[in-house]
């Protein structure tokens, strides 16, 4: 049967995932312990640690996604927001597909 108690208020637990791209990043071409690694590393952990203390103040996470975003597009290290991956000769080029 039907309780008549009052449901329960569930509570959710923010997450979230970051990510520096999908490119071909292997240990052969990005060692673990290289400079690069270790800045793209920080990079990461900086847009983590800014993202996790606006969600914790209660921003709205529509709000607090779009900042991360738009951290990864302000960081050097990256390319978001750029539409395509860097080239070879250190160009962007983007594809219409």
């Amino acid at each position: 049967m039907f309780s008549s108690s009052k449901p329960r208020k569930k509570t959710i637990t923010p997450r979230f995932i970051i990510h520096a791209g999908a490119g071909n990043i292997t240990p052969a071409n990005l060692p673990p312990n290289s400079d690069k690694y270790l800045i793209y590393t920080a990079s990461l952990l900086e847009v983590n640690r800014l993202t996790a203390s606006r969600l914790a103040a209660a921003g709205k996470a529509v709000e607090v996604a779009t900042e991360a975003v738009r951290w990864l597009e302000d960081c050097e290290w990256f390319n978001a927001g750029k539409g395509a991956v860097f080239a070879r000769d250190g160009g962007v080029e983007l594809e219409a597909s």
